[in-house]
């Protein structure tokens, strides 16, 4: 009975710091894109919110972890203005996929429609894409295809990777 209470306080205890991970470095990205309005800050907490209620918190810091080591070690950076990542405020203040500046009156597709496909693209350029699945399998990610199309596993997100111009 003890070691289920220890497991357990262990579980809230890690996805508690993956959410205080996430609000600040969503709210510091937001920051250095000059989205200082309190209206893109009312939208990225309730985009917050909304992420934790989901349970996909994780998943996200997993997702910018995989599209940093891409950068680093592939060389290759998402296309910015494709996928589904470019409709998700967080994403897009994570840096996962990559824009320049955000203007206030942008819109955004709140995380349960996106949650709802499972299944989420990020693109990147066509001469890279496959240098990255290959970095993928053989970095620990759980990679598969779907039609054809290789795909990286995460705990609730599926995230598609598709060939880009």
């Amino acid at each position: 009975m003890n070691k289920n209470k220890n497991q357990k306080r262990k579980v809230a205890l890690s996805q508690k710091k993956a959410l205080t991970t996430l609000q600040f470095q969503a709210e510091w990205g937001l920051k250095q894109l000059n989205g200082r309005e309190s209206i893109l800050q009312q939208q990225l907490s309730n985009e917050l919110t909304l992420i934790e209620q989901l349970d996909l918190t994780q998943d996200l810091l997993a997702i910018q972890k995989f599209t940093i080591h891409v950068q680093q070690h592939v060389h290759a950076h998402p296309l910015s203005g494709q996928g589904d990542f470019t409709k998700s405020l967080v994403a897009i203040t994570l840096g996962i996929v990559p824009i320049e500046s955000i203007s206030p009156d942008a819109t955004f597709l709140p995380w349960s429609e996106l949650a709802q496909k499972k299944m989420l693209s990020l693109y990147y350029p066509e001469e890279a894409r496959n240098a990255v699945v290959a970095w993928a399998a053989q970095n620990g990610y759980q990679t598969s295809t779907y039609l054809g199309t290789p795909i990286v596993k995460f705990k609730h997100i599926y995230l598609v990777i598709k060939r880009g111009q």
